[in-house]
């Protein structure tokens, strides 16, 4: 009988020193998570609730943590995995990544390229953003959860996604690799409303310009150059579409992504350009949108009702989207005479000409604009003319009028989350001959 109450007394123990322990350790994880939580305030915090939602986990509609670990989720990427190209085959990626929120610990995530043929620049810079956030979110709640990956047999797409995908973000050492010196990489941010800010314009000014010299650097290695008044152009083109993120979004920041390949079979120049916060849409119908901007898209929006165009095919956010981005559309513009509107565009008709002569060779410059779950494509089939008032006018259909839907293929609803803001993603071809300067 004693021996009995000994082994009680002793078992009893020892749950006790477990139940202290494991006290102990949820004290530690939840002083954790406070420091954590410190840490992705503000700016950093905003981002991640962005990035979630374009995962479709609303940040605060995390689901709540199961008890039970997983083992190891293989997240594939597929065949073409492109924003120019199959922006809801990126998207979809992302929500599976998403529903790693829910789970209490998943023991390994791998990314799996291994089936992936063709990839772009704005594609892997989405994921390893959205990993960068998974990954911290995570580690905070439950612990380090180990990160693995399979990449594609091509070693052009090898170079991309160690030198400034998901790599670099999963990794706490840079990976070598060969042609590594033959890479030509950009990137810069803005943080801050360089709007009455001398020392957030002065950065913004020198971002651009830094941008600028970086494309000439690039074209230079194709004997190619921009000229005086190319620099100039580009500059501007681009300094709109940065305050246009500032200015329109609600959120004063941006990325800019350059991305070129000299060791490549066929040399291409990526530019992503990105910003949180509204979408054009949105912009447009903000309650503190002008009467002025908002008379220049009704017109548009009661033909097309009228004729019955509008549809889940046809929107009213992707008419509007579209309107957005003829010259002279802005949602700061007060009068038909104003100036605003034209930066989009003008970097469209800046990269044709860059492009000019190279489709010879059978390689085609392409663009997308996304912006909410609206889509754009440009690859030169559709050609920015001038309409009866003289403006320049892009449609997309073969009358080039902006009271007829646009065609299909390029101008369309996305099936998936979309992006949370807007986002330009661009992708030209260089070549090795001696053209004129741009």
């Amino acid at each position: 009988m004693k021996k009995n109450n000994k082994l009680k007394l002793v078992t009893r123990s020892i749950e006790r020193k477990k139940h202290r322990r494991a006290v102990r350790i949820e004290k530690k994880r939840l002083r954790k998570n406070k420091r954590s939580n410190k840490g992705i305030s503000g700016l950093h915090y905003r981002e991640r609730r962005y990035i979630f939602g374009m995962m479709g986990v609303p940040d605060d509609k995390i689901p709540i943590h199961t008890n039970k670990e997983r083992g190891r989720l293989d997240i594939k990427i597929p065949k073409i995995f492109s924003l120019i190209e199959n922006p809801e085959g990126v998207f979809s990626v992302l929500e599976q990544l998403g529903k790693t929120l829910g789970q209490r610990r998943y023991l390994q995530i791998n990314i799996d390229h291994e089936s992936c043929l063709e990839h772009d620049l704005g594609a892997e810079i989405i994921l390893a953003k959205a990993v960068k956030r998974v990954k911290s979110y995570l580690k905070s709640e439950s612990g380090i959860t180990r990160w693995s990956g399979v990449l594609p047999d091509s070693v052009t797409m090898k170079r991309l996604i160690c030198s400034i995908g998901v790599v670099p973000e999963v990794t706490s050492r840079p990976l070598s690799f060969d042609g590594k010196d033959r890479l030509r990489l950009f990137r810069a941010k803005g943080v801050g409303d360089s709007f009455g800010n001398p020392r957030e314009q002065d950065a913004k000014t020198r971002n651009i310009e830094s941008f600028v010299e970086y494309l000439d650097v690039c074209l230079r290695d194709h004997c190619r150059r921009l000229t005086k008044s190319g620099k100039t152009g580009l500059s501007a083109y681009v300094g709109e579409i940065l305050s246009n993120a500032e200015e329109h979004s609600g959120e004063k920041h941006w990325h800019i992504y350059g991305y070129l390949d000299n060791d490549a079979d066929n040399h291409y120049c990526e530019i992503l350009i990105y910003n949180y916060g509204f979408t054009i849409f949105d912009s447009f119908y903000n309650s503190d949108v002008n009467s002025y901007a908002k008379s220049v898209i009704n017109p548009y929006l009661s033909e097309h009702m009228k004729n019955g165009f509008m549809g889940s095919s046809w929107r009213k956010e992707d008419l509007v989207t579209l309107i957005a981005l003829q010259a002279r559309v802005s949602s700061k513009s007060y009068s038909d005479t104003s100036t605003r509107g034209n930066g989009t565009i003008d970097l469209i008709e800046f990269f044709e000409e860059v492009t000019a002569g190279v489709c010879s060779t059978g390689l085609k410059a392409k663009m997308c604009i996304i912006s909410g779950s609206t889509y754009i494509h440009f690859d030169g089939s559709y050609k920015i003319s001038n309409n009866k008032s003289g403006l320049e006018v892009i449609a997309f259909n073969k009358d080039n009028d902006l009271n007829s839907p646009p065609d299909a293929k390029y101008v369309k609803a996305i099936k998936c989350n979309g992006f949370p803001g807007t986002l330009i993603a661009i992708r030209f071809p260089i070549n090795d001959i001696s053209q004129s300067d741009l």
